[in-house]
């Protein structure tokens, strides 16, 4: 990891987190939102470019630091790798569809941050941002946690079965395939 990515992670983790309410207005119409964290995850990597090349094709993907509290995290090995990946598992549910033009998502993390990083995106899918949203919720922290957990995708406790649960979602090695039964 380069020095400066392993400086943002530092920073990030010092950082308080509380209960905070994401809002996405678009501009048309989303069938579906995507997770949270997979958005931020884009976002600190075009924030902090020079820790993480432009064509990821030619780089393993890594986890990107977020400014978010860490529900736990998940050790398992990986084919054709010598060393286990350690998974974060982010304090935060999916943006969910409130209306057709707004998605809402929980998450325990650091407002100011969160605010700076989401102006890297003004997509989502096909569809444009028209505006981001961040504020703090009256609720507990542990209560805030109870939520998140109840609407975050887990990895399955009974071994390697579980669907893709951190950024980069997409990446293969890092995930199993959810199974059926």
């Amino acid at each position: 990891m380069p020095s400066g990515a392993a400086r943002l992670w530092a920073q990030y983790h010092a950082l308080p987190k509380v209960p905070l309410l994401v809002q996405v207005q678009t501009v048309s119409p989303v069938q579906r939102g995507l997770p949270l964290d997979e958005l931020l995850a884009v976002a600190v990597q075009r924030a902090y470019r020079p820790y993480w090349p432009v064509d990821a094709a030619r780089t393993p993907p890594s986890v990107a630091p977020l400014p978010l509290a860490l529900l736990d995290t998940v050790t398992f090995p990986v084919l054709g790798e010598t060393e286990p990946a350690c998974l974060p598992l982010w304090a935060t549910t999916p943006l969910i569809l409130e209306d057709t033009n707004q998605l809402d998502a929980l998450c325990l993390g650091h407002q100011d941050e969160l605010r700076t990083l989401l102006r890297h995106i003004t997509f989502i899918g096909r569809t444009r941002v028209r505006a981001w949203s961040v504020r703090r919720v009256l609720l507990g922290v542990p209560y805030a946690l109870e939520v998140i957990q109840a609407e975050r995708r887990r990895p399955i406790p009974r071994g390697a079965d579980w669907g893709g649960f951190t950024p980069p979602y997409r990446h293969a090695p890092w995930h199993r395939p959810l199974t059926s039964g």
